[in-house]
């Protein structure tokens, strides 16, 4: 074979494998394409079974959803929550686990959820440590979870008690009563407020709820009410 004869055979092959990748980045951007407008379809669809309340139909679509994105704490959210409403909490669990763990949306009502779903299945030793979780992770409203339903099962359980604050403050006597409300409050400015410390330290918070607990039998319902008042004052917040 002869050099010009070469040279022309070797120009047609990189044309070819030129002409070849090109095909093949068209096709798999085709792909792509189809690909991104399959889970936009199905996300929608999800959405709309969502809205519409068909559980079944929503669970299995979000299910598509995050096995096509499985980052979107959101989407998880959203398939938790349409098992949930199946009364699969078995399966549920996990869902918002994933959401917890991506800190999606107000991520403590994940862990509450979670808490929830155990107490129903009848585990309570792991519906009380998510409660926990749930708690320390920032969610507010004790009173809800106190009447919540589907915690029904931990309603007498010591631990349950503590952890919403549902200790029967009528059989303690007056001086115990206000040093649990006082101890209450102290406890959930520190859980629930947003820096609460930019005004006065920890350490002197601590100290003036120390004080107060100290002068309760030498103080009336009114006065102990005003120092109350003050120890938030002394943080700066508003209520």
């Amino acid at each position: 074979m002869n050099k010009t004869i070469l040279r022309n055979y070797l120009l047609t092959a990189i044309a070819l494998l030129i002409c070849v990748g090109k095909i093949a980045a068209q096709t798999t951007a085709a792909q792509e394409t189809s690909s991104v407008s399959s889970f936009v379809e199905t996300l929608a669809q999800a959405q709309t079974k969502t809205a519409a309340k068909q559980w079944n139909e929503a669970a299995a679509l979000w299910g598509k959803v995050v096995a096509a994105n499985p980052v979107n704490g959101d989407y998880w959210i959203e398939l938790a929550d349409a098992r949930y409403k199946l009364k699969d909490y078995k399966n549920a669990i996990p869902a918002y686990e994933k959401a917890f763990e991506f800190k999606a949306g107000n991520y403590y009502n994940s862990a509450y959820n979670i808490a929830c779903s155990y107490a129903l299945l009848g585990d309570k030793q792991n519906a009380l440590i998510w409660l926990e979780k749930a708690l320390v992770a920032g969610f507010e409203d004790l009173a809800d979870a106190r009447k919540d339903a589907d915690l029904q099962s931990l309603r007498d359980e010591p631990r349950f008690k503590k952890l919403v604050a549902a200790e029967d403050v009528s059989k303690m006597s007056r001086e115990e009563g206000w040093r649990y409300d006082v101890s209450l409050l102290a406890g959930e400015i520190k859980r629930v407020s947003k820096q609460p410390f930019t005004n006065v330290s920890e350490q002197q918070f601590d100290a003036a709820v120390n004080s107060l607990l100290g002068r309760i039998p030498h103080l009336s319902d009114l006065q102990i009410e005003i120092e109350l008042r003050k120890l938030v004052a002394l943080l700066g917040q508003s209520h």
